[in-house]
């Protein structure tokens, strides 16, 4: 049997919200991080399928190319590892 992973509302953002303390990198780093714990998770619990329900951005206007280049090759190491994102 096929284990599936369900993930709700992301809203990555490349903002640090208001109620937190972290800068706007700390924060994206905290994001990516996060990415990557699933996605060691993933491995662990021999995970096949991720589905993300909902919003992945929070909203482009916040977005950096580079923190979006960074997402992005963050989601292609769980295809690299053999886990579907959708």
């Amino acid at each position: 049997m096929s284990k599936i992973l369900f993930i709700g509302d992301l809203h990555l953002t490349g903002n640090s919200p208001q109620s937190r303390k972290e800068t706007n990198e700390q924060y994206r780093e905290a994001q990516l991080n996060k990415l990557n714990q699933i996605l060691e998770i993933c491995i662990k619990e021999d995970v096949k399928d991720v589905i993300i329900l909902g919003d992945v951005f929070h909203n482009n206007s916040s977005i950096s190319n580079l923190f979006e280049t960074e997402i992005w090759s963050t989601f292609l190491k769980f295809r690299t590892k053999g886990i579907n994102l959708y």
